[in-house]
């Protein structure tokens, strides 16, 4: 078990040169009632109109802050929360216009054990976001919320899961005759406590590329890309993936973004990291809404556009591979569980010889993972 002697410093003197109210070690998991989130940032095109606050909504206090002009992207925090308190993640720009490819990401890291956790509260809270709007934060070392205008980029509740999952007994089978393995019948799990909420099945991956960047006078120009296969069923979020190599090296005059098929931006690619002709990819979410209303105007075929932000005219051939893929993964289907062995809601299945572990998963009320595990062995 990791260390539990968590030390929380409220630096109120540093706060206001840092722009951090609340800072804490990274050193340990969190003592008993609390439990530990990670926040990671990413980088864009105008870090310093950024600011963000992490409030307790139920103590009404800015636990965590930073305000513009001391944003730090490409940086991760980890954070204790008290168990049962209700939080908000508030995204500020103080120009108005968003964070401009800057992203949040949001994780619950903690074990489980010091709370006495059956299933660890572990899970994605936020997939990397970028925030729109604006407003200005300046709770940072009073610890008072801004209020105000922001992007309400996440609100949750963290604590041990009210689910759990209990497998079945280890299972020990003969192989079948001349067979280097066998169809072994697993029982279900049984499912305690009143929070378990189901589980994401029947995955779909629409894939596309390699496409290579259009350019015209010396620049990059639109260039679509077309996914096909598109459903209208899903009922998760939807993951878009954009894998590029270009001439990207600049923050202010080399980046591009992803539109959708409606002429919304879905992606900047701002927050990738590294430099010209470097290998990058960014990641973006829409809702299960989103992809539905997209693929029942436009059918199970549609392009998206990468082409440069406004203003970014420096995007040039130079030596670079100059081609995009784009990945789109959802879930059709919502289950009481599922299985790490064969994805569906039964696990039973042709098992080869030797000692197979599989896990039944579902999560939780909180949308946190709670799972049982067992083996097979054939």
């Amino acid at each position: 078990m990791k260390k539990a002697n968590f030390t929380h410093w409220l630096l109120y003197g540093w706060a206001m040169a840092f722009g951090l109210f609340a800072v804490q070690t990274a050193q340990a998991q969190c003592p008993v009632g609390q439990s530990e989130i990670t926040i990671t940032f990413g980088s864009g095109s105008w870090n310093s109109e950024i600011g963000w606050e992490l409030v307790n909504v139920t103590t009404n206090t800015a636990e965590l802050c930073q305000s513009p002009g001391n944003f730090t992207p490409n940086t991760s925090i980890t954070h204790c929360v008290t168990d049962g308190d209700d939080y908000e993640f508030r995204a500020y720009d103080s120009f108005g216009d968003g964070w401009n490819g800057a992203t949040v990401a949001i994780a619950a890291t903690e074990d489980g054990s010091v709370n006495g956790c059956s299933s660890p509260p572990s899970g994605t809270i936020l997939a990397p976001y970028i925030p729109s709007g604006g407003g200005f934060s300046n709770s940072c070392g009073s610890g008072v919320p801004s209020g105000g205008t922001y992007d309400l980029a996440a609100a949750f509740t963290i604590g041990c899961p009210d689910c759990t999952v209990i497998p079945p007994a280890d299972i020990v089978v003969n192989n079948d005759p001349g067979q280097c393995g066998a169809f072994v019948q697993v029982p279900d799990p049984t499912l305690a406590g009143t929070g378990c909420a189901g589980s994401y099945s029947n995955p779909v991956q629409l894939t596309a590329g390699p496409v290579p960047y259009n350019f015209s006078g010396g620049s990059l120009a639109p260039t679509p890309i077309t996914i096909s296969g598109a459903t209208a069923d899903a009922v998760s979020d939807v993951s878009i993936t954009l894998d590029f190599n270009g001439d990207h090296g600049s923050q202010t005059f080399e980046q591009a973004q992803l539109v959708g098929p409606d002429g919304s931006v879905v992606l900047l690619t701002n927050s990738a990291t590294g430099g010209d002709c470097s290998d990058k990819s960014v990641t973006a979410t829409v809702s299960a809404a989103t992809w539905n209303g997209w693929v029942t105007t436009y059918g199970s075929s549609f392009d998206f556009t990468f082409e440069p932000q406004p203003g970014n005219t420096g995007i040039n051939p130079f030596v670079c591979t100059n081609t995009l893929n784009l990945t789109i993964d959802y879930f059709t289907n919502f289950v009481p569980f599922t299985n790490t062995y064969n994805g569906g809601q039964n696990a039973s299945d042709y098992y080869p010889v030797g000692t197979t572990q599989v896990c039944y998963q579902t999560l939780d009320n909180l949308g946190l993972l709670a799972e049982g595990c067992f083996t097979v062995t054939v």
